[in-house]
């Protein structure tokens, strides 16, 4: 078992099935959670570490693929001054991406992928009927809440095959593997 220093100086190493075991090996520590790419005990959370693990495996898979005119990004798209989604992957075609984070309201992404929450219902009524309002016609959801019971929208349509393709303007295929993002 990796102690945490190790795992926090060397977390690509590490699958979910270590922050797993180290949670219930040391419950003091709390719920961990990868934030920008190291691990922090955060306390309780409702997505905690399966999500952060998922948004960097996604990211990944995104950025390994990615055409030389887009790009793809982790951050917070805001709507608004004062409104704001924070989607786990967002495609840009290069030039259009914002110059920060608060300056993204003016530009939609081509695509978003979002991992959902608890809530997963209600969570996807809401971002997708946003996400549509603003232009953004590739959208896919991934349902994290059990990873053996896998469900997947791509652009509107649902899937429950352990991979799926999604094809995107101007991309190769992008394989979705379910074995491969909850590897353990």
């Amino acid at each position: 078992m990796p102690s945490v220093p190790r795992m926090i100086t060397g977390l690509a190493d590490y699958t979910l099935a270590d922050l797993e075991a180290l949670e219930n090996e040391r419950p003091e520590l709390g719920r961990l959670e990868v934030i920008d790419g190291a691990l922090h005990a955060t306390g309780e959370s409702a997505v905690g570490n399966l999500h952060q693990l998922l948004m960097q495996r996604l990211h990944l898979v995104f950025a390994a693929a990615c055409p030389a005119a887009f790009i793809v990004r982790i951050d917070t798209w805001w709507m608004s001054p004062r409104g704001k989604l924070r989607p786990d992957v967002a495609v840009y075609r290069r030039g259009d991406e914002p110059a920060d984070r608060f300056g993204a309201f003016r530009v939609a992404p081509q695509a978003t992928l979002e991992i959902l929450s608890d809530d997963a219902d209600h969570d996807l009524v809401r971002k997708d009927g946003i996400y549509e309002q603003f232009g953004v016609t590739h959208r896919a959801y991934i349902d994290m809440r059990d990873r053996y019971a896998w469900w997947c929208r791509l652009d509107g349509v649902d899937h429950d095959a352990p991979t799926v393709t999604w094809h995107l303007d101007g991309w190769p295929a992008l394989s979705l593997d379910r074995d491969e993002l909850f590897a353990a």
